[in-house]
């Protein structure tokens, strides 16, 4: 479902961010279109156990942030149990930049969210 929503939000919406010179120019109804899925892309990735951390994307952006930044948590500098964080929520969901995820091991990432530090227990799988 997440990849379907990807490939259409891509098409409507033209180049990403990176290739873009002008603003786009859209019909109101492909506005709204994209909103729709944006939200749908939102509520599939808060949902527990929602699909969007299983899709082709996610698993891509999440080994490229981790093999750019050395594979090392950037809290703590350990090089075990890697998770791509989001910075700022979920703001550039589908569409994330380089700046909107630092790599943190499970301590880390746990800490990051409040979670208790040791174990799996309330983390969201596939990070």
């Amino acid at each position: 479902m997440v990849d379907a929503i990807l490939a259409e939000l891509r098409e409507l919406e033209g180049p990403s961010l990176f290739e873009r010179t002008e603003p786009p120019i859209r019909s109101a109804s492909a506005e709204y279109r994209i909103l729709e899925l944006r939200k749908a892309l939102t509520n599939t990735r808060l949902r527990r156990g929602g699909d969007y951390y299983a899709s082709s994307h996610w698993r891509s952006v999440a080994a490229w942030v981790k093999r750019e930044r050395g594979h090392r948590c950037e809290s703590c500098g350990s090089s075990a149990g890697l998770h791509a964080h989001h910075n700022d929520e979920y703001v550039w969901l589908g569409e994330e930049r380089p700046i909107d995820l630092t790599v943190l091991c499970m301590g880390c990432h746990n800490e990051a969210h409040g979670w208790p530090r040791k174990g799996l227990s309330g983390s969201p799988s596939g990070r």
